[in-house]
């Protein structure tokens, strides 16, 4: 398993126990990525960030002064909302090769849409989410956004109708869940103390968390009618799902693998999520739902190719999780996972996020065609 970059900056002796507490807890309340936590508060310099991730992603790094030196020429052979999208600047090309930085190099698709926008073979580095942001001329505050249609309540709501043409209600029903057999995890019904991080004191106590931000399905439907990418998709399912869940996760499977996508909810981080990588080619929960027609609710069995799964949502360890493949002409091409700490997942939130997920697999689906002509 990938190590987590806290751990690597914690045995370099970059940061403290209590400065890696800090930054977590500003993760958790404000989201953002750890890295970027702690080079605004002062812990960690560029060179002790980049060495770490370095570590972390086995790639070279890239500084902030040689992607400000970069050529237009180079830099303009990826469009500017790509860039800004998916937090990368080309910055190097020599032959056929292509020198890419980024902030998440794990990001496949990412580098193969490139690949094949260039026609160049990509060699990606790994740079902090500041000096690309800085690079790009944008607020760092953008960071944690995951707003992505501005003025969403000028959206042409009539359109739904047409969106609908093409949709057949899904059947939802306990007979489509996996079960997993064993005694089932207790109910927590007081206050749990949640640990920020292994072997750290804990940061606070989780209470019931009121639901904010959520999508209601008239905007979600009307949201999927102007989405031009996949990530697009994936946060207007995120923030609808916020509806009934508090911890949120999309994987993607890609080459094999569920990788992680994005994530939402206060006690995730994205640095973590967006490490995980579980192989399918074993026997394993999200493996037999790739392979199935099935949905998940209940507890997530602990160990196996699925342990990293639960690792990432830390404490408290979920009693429940639901978790739902999204699928393109039948097949699973990305997982919805979530939460409610302490409590468990209501029967009528299987129908609607069921609607949800598969609402989200058809805008996919058309996306998908748009590209090919």
């Amino acid at each position: 398993m990938v190590r987590r970059l806290g751990e690597i900056l914690l045995d370099r002796g970059l940061i403290t126990v209590e400065e890696l507490h800090v930054a977590l807890e500003a993760c958790h309340r404000t989201g953002g990525r750890l890295g970027t936590q702690l080079l605004r508060r002062g812990f960690v310099d560029e060179s002790g960030l980049l060495q770490a991730l370095s570590e972390q992603f086995h790639l070279p790094p890239v500084t902030a002064s040689t992607l400000r030196e970069a050529g237009q020429q180079v830099r303009s052979l990826i469009p500017l909302d790509l860039q800004r999208r998916a937090f990368v600047i080309a910055f190097e090309r020599r032959g056929h090769g292509l020198s890419l930085a980024m902030v998440n190099p794990r990001d496949l698709e990412t580098r193969e849409e490139i690949e094949e926008m260039t026609g160049l073979s990509v060699r990606p580095y790994v740079a902090t989410e500041i000096a690309i942001l800085e690079t790009l001329e944008l607020e760092a505050d953008t960071v944690a956004d995951l707003g992505p249609v501005k003025a969403r309540d000028q959206l042409r709501i009539p359109e739904a109708q047409e969106w609908d043409a093409l949709w057949r209600r899904p059947r939802s029903e306990r007979s489509r869940l996996l079960s997993i057999p064993g005694k089932r995890a207790r109910h927590h019904s007081s206050p749990t103390a949640l640990a920020a991080f292994p072997e750290l004191t804990p940061l606070l106590e989780v209470q019931e968390i009121g639901v904010q931000h959520a999508l209601d399905p008239s905007a979600y439907r009307a949201g999927l009618l102007h989405v031009h990418h996949r990530d697009e998709v994936g946060r207007l399912l995120v923030e609808y799902a916020h509806r009934h869940l508090e911890r949120i996760v999309l994987l993607s499977l890609h080459r094999g693998a569920a990788r992680g996508w994005m994530a939402s909810g206060d006690d995730l981080v994205q640095d973590d999520i967006q490490m995980l990588e579980i192989p399918l080619d074993r026997h394993g929960l999200l493996a037999d739902l790739a392979a199935s027609p099935n949905v998940h609710v209940g507890p997530v069995p602990p160990g196996g190719p699925d342990a990293s799964l639960l690792e990432s949502f830390g404490d408290p360890m979920p009693v429940e999780m639901i978790i739902l493949p999204i699928r393109v002409k039948g097949r699973a091409i990305a997982f919805l996972i979530g939460d409610v700490p302490g409590g468990k997942i209501r029967k009528e939130v299987i129908t609607d996020l069921t609607d949800a997920v598969e609402r989200a697999g058809v805008a996919l689906e058309i996306l998908i065609l748009r590209r090919k002509i």
